[in-house]
């Protein structure tokens, strides 16, 4: 299939027939698009890890141009990484990120533009059905072991996981299937993209733990 980027497809991948968060785990889920859009830009090579601080490197490449409010931000100056949980994981900032990634699935022929309306934004951006079915069958075949699972892919699930979002996708004997993978391979890596990408898992599980902090601020 033709894949797009991590936080193209963790957003085709939350975001509901309403072109919505899931009301559940909606600032997880927020969470989870800022570390999406945060692991696509470590990906790039437009920032990396200096001392659990967050460094701009590069310029922000045009092919990511939906990215550049999180670019811009991360540019003014280091960032921890659970700063940047507490910044985007709600309100105006990642409904910016949502709208940006969003608008760029639309003009790719993967989303559908429609007016919001109560409770949602002016515009939302509803990901096609067909896509979204068969990603979720690609990633259900890396964790079977019937593909080869690659650094995208390991950061996308392991987004899933850290925000709750594996439930409706995948079964109790898959998610048990993806830890057992995802401690396999932090022992034994097999290349060294894929261990780079294992290392970023840390900052996975430590923004696990500031999504469900600001949750609790924000109620």
């Amino acid at each position: 299939m033709n894949r797009k980027s991590i936080a193209q497809e963790y957003y085709i991948l939350v975001t509901d027939k309403y072109g919505m968060m899931p009301a559940m785990y909606r600032e997880e889920a927020g969470a989870g698009l800022a570390a999406a859009a945060f692991m696509e830009l470590l990906a790039a090579g437009v920032i990396e890890e200096e001392q659990k601080k967050t460094v701009v490197v590069k310029d922000l490449p045009a092919e990511l141009g939906y990215l550049r409010p999180l670019y811009v931000y991360l540019r003014e100056k280091h960032r921890y990484a659970n700063r940047i949980m507490t910044d985007w994981h709600s309100g105006s900032r990642c409904r910016q990120l949502m709208e940006l990634i969003g608008r760029s699935l639309q003009e790719a022929g993967l989303a559908k533009e429609e007016k919001g309306g109560l409770f949602r934004p002016k515009q939302v951006y509803i990901p096609e059905k067909e896509y979204k079915e068969e990603l979720i069958g690609t990633l259900k075949a890396v964790i079977a072991e019937e593909e080869e699972m690659t650094s995208q892919d390991m950061a996308l699930l392991c987004i899933l996981k850290e925000s709750r979002n594996l439930n409706p996708f995948f079964s109790k004997d898959e998610k048990h299937r993806l830890r057992k993978r995802i401690k396999e391979l932090r022992q034994n890596p097999g290349n060294k993209k894929l261990a780079e990408m294992i290392g970023y898992i840390t900052y996975m599980e430590d923004m696990a733990m500031y999504i469900f902090l600001a949750w609790i601020v924000s109620n």
